[in-house]
């Protein structure tokens, strides 16, 4: 039987930014259950700029992934690889766009993180 693998994520909740209502983001926090075997098991949150001119955003990953496993990250922008730890991306105002984080575990049971700051 295979047993369950947990993921949870904290997003952008300590950038001052989110607090002062310049973004919104849906989902702030997110946990995803899968396999071991799942290729890969990704999570995805909605990111709108509230600003009244076009802006740019920088982020940087903190990632706490068990050994074995593989990262990517998706910024609305590109897509990077688990080596990248930060990025930054333009948005006009009023538009959305997307983050995804993409934990492939490699067949390897454990628990792994990502937060953005």
């Amino acid at each position: 039987m295979l047993r369950i693998l947990l993921i949870a994520y904290l997003l952008l909740t300590n950038l001052s930014f989110i607090n002062s209502q310049v973004l919104e983001l849906s989902p702030t926090t997110e946990t995803r259950k899968g396999k071991p075997s799942d290729f890969e098991i990704s999570i995805e949150a909605k990111l709108i700029n509230k600003t009244t001119s076009a802006s740019n955003f920088k982020w940087v990953r903190k990632l706490n992934l068990p050994i074995g496993w593989d990262f990517g990250i998706c910024d609305p922008k590109f897509c990077y690889s688990g080596e990248v730890s930060l990025g930054n991306f333009d948005r006009d105002s009023n538009t959305d766009g997307y983050f995804s984080f993409h934990f492939i575990p490699n067949n390897i049971e454990d628990t792994g993180t990502v937060q953005l700051i």
